[in-house]
C-alpha cells in the first residue's frame, strides 16, 4: 500500500535509466458489489484505468496492463471478481518525470 501512488510511480521513472522498464503489481478496484463494499472499507484498491494515467502522467510510454491471477479464477472474471495486475512502462528520455507532483 502506498498512501501516495503517483508519487512513487514518479521516484521509479525519475531512478530508471533510459529505455529501463518500471513494473508495478497491484490489486484493482473490484466490480462485483459485496467485493466493493469491503474494498472501500479496507484500502486503496485503483481501477486498472488509474494504473495506466499514473504511469503515464510519470512520463513513462508503451504502458501496458495485465490482469493477474490463478488460472482456476479467470472463469469468475464475468462477475466482476478481478485479484490484481500488472501494469509496466518504458522510460524514453532522461531526467525528471515531467508530472510536477505539488504538496501543500
Amino acid at each position: 500500500y502506498w498512501p501516495d501512488p503517483q508519487r512513487g510511480i514518479k521516484e521509479a521513472y525519475r531512478v530508471l535509466k533510459l529505455g529501463g522498464k518500471a513494473c508495478l503489481i497491484g490489486p484493482v478496484y473490484p466490480t462485483f458489489w459485496l467485493s466493493r463494499f469491503f474494498a472501500d472499507v479496507w484500502m486503496l484498491f485503483p481501477k486498472e484505468e488509474e494504473y495506466i494515467d499514473w504511469f503515464e502522467k510519470a512520463g513513462f510510454k508503451d504502458v501496458q496492463l495485465k490482469r493477474i491471477g490463478p488460472k482456476w479464477y479467470r472463469g469468475v472474471r464475468r462477475h466482476g471478481l478481478i485479484m490484481g495486475c500488472s501494469v509496466t512502462g518504458v522510460k524514453p528520455a532522461s531526467g525528471d518525470s515531467p508530472l510536477q507532483v505539488i504538496t501543500f
